[in-house]
Parts: C-alpha cells; sequence; structure tokens
C-alpha cells in the first residue's frame, strides 16, 4: 500500500461519494473480494469489470459509474493511472485526473489542489 494514496482515499470519502471501478481486481483478489476489503466503506459503489461485463475504457462502464454514484457523468471526475481510461471518461463528459503512481505524493498534492481539499 502508499500511505498517502490509501489516506487520500479515506479523506476524499469523507468530502465526495466516490465509486471504485476497477478491470482487474477480482483476477488478483478473487470473486467478491470487495466484500472483506478495508476501504470498502470509502466507496459508495464498487464496480468490477468480471461482474459488470465490460471494461475501461468502454463508454458504458463510466455510465455505470455515474449512475451508481447517482450524478451525471459531468459532475464526477475520474483518476485513474491509464491516459487510455482517463481519456474514455472525458469521452462521456466526466472530468480526468491522470494519476501519476511514480510520485503518489504529487500526485496526491495536484489532486487535492485541484478540488480544492487542504492537504494538510
Amino acid at each position: 500500500d502508499r500511505p498517502e494514496v490509501v489516506e487520500a482515499i479515506r479523506r476524499l470519502s469523507r468530502r465526495f461519494r466516490q465509486a471504485l471501478l476497477t478491470n482487474d481486481a477480482t483476477t488478483w483478489l478473487g470473486p467478491g473480494w470487495w466484500r472483506g476489503w478495508y476501504l470498502r466503506d470509502c466507496f459508495a459503489a464498487i464496480l468490477d469489470a468480471a461482474e459488470e461485463g465490460v471494461r475501461k475504457p468502454h463508454p458504458e462502464i463510466y455510465r455505470r459509474a455515474a449512475r451508481a454514484l447517482r450524478l451525471p457523468p459531468e459532475e464526477c471526475l475520474f483518476i485513474d493511472d491509464l491516459t487510455v481510461n482517463v481519456e474514455g471518461a472525458r469521452a462521456v463528459g466526466m472530468a480526468g485526473f491522470r494519476f501519476q503512481v511514480t510520485d503518489p505524493r504529487g500526485s496526491v498534492q495536484r489532486l487535492y489542489a485541484m478540488l480544492g481539499v487542504d492537504d494538510g
């Protein structure tokens, strides 16, 4: 785990409804992994491609995430480490943020600045 990322997930969950959209967690963690996941309570919805039958960057998966949050795509911010996935979200009207996995601390700081969240 990257502690700054875990802290950001927890911190942002207190201010925003969050959904997790993953293409491959079931492959790594097994079916139903989210039920006992230690960050489960930080997310209003978890969408796993293994269950959904559609993967990022297909437009439908982003629309499903927005519906799960009860928000129009235009009111959602999609965060991912792959440009193709961020572009997929933007194509359906979401704002996008590319997370640099090689600079997690800097990425968290940029995300907080974008959202107007104090990083202290």
